[in-house]
C-alpha cells in the first residue's frame, strides 16, 4: 500500500510549476498532504501490527523485510510532510522532488541491502 501511496502522490505531482493551473495548486498540495497524512497514520497502525506478531513468533525474512519498507516508506512520508511545511506553498513541487529523489535511492539501497541480507537470517 505504502508503494502505491507514493507512486500516487509523484504521479499527481507536476513536474514544473507552469504544467498546472495555478488555481489548482493549492488544492493539489492540500490533497499530496492529507494522503501522505493518512498513509503515515495507517503505516504506523500495520507497522505495530507486524513488530508485535515479530516480538511474538520471532523475525522471519518476511518480516525483516516488511519492517524495512515500512519504516523506510513511513520515515519518507514523515520527511515530505515535514518539508512541505518549513519550505512552504511557494515551493511545495521542489519540496517533493527533492523528497523523491532521496527515497528513490533508499528504496535501491535497501532493496540491496535486503537482497543481501535475507540469506543470511
Amino acid at each position: 500500500m505504502l508503494f502505491a501511496v507514493m507512486v500516487l502522490l509523484v504521479g499527481a505531482t507536476p513536474l514544473r510549476r507552469e504544467d498546472l493551473p495555478e488555481r489548482f495548486h493549492g488544492w493539489l498540495r492540500v490533497a499530496i498532504l492529507a494522503v501522505a497524512a493518512l498513509s503515515v497514520v495507517i503505516g504506523l497502525y500495520a507497522l505495530t501490527a507486524v513488530v508485535y506478531r515479530t516480538w511474538n513468533d520471532g523475525l522471519t525474512p518476511n518480516r525483516f523485510t516488511v519492517i524495512g519498507w515500512n519504516t523506510l516508506n513511513i520515515g519518507l512520508l514523515i520527511a515530505l510532510l515535514y518539508r512541505q511545511w518549513r519550505d512552504g506553498s511557494a515551493a511545495w513541487i521542489d519540496s517533493l522532488q527533492r523528497v523523491v529523489g532521496v527515497a528513490l535511492v533508499l528504496y535501491g539501497g535497501w532493496a540491496l541491502f535486503v537482497t543481501l541480507a535475507v540469506p543470511f537470517l
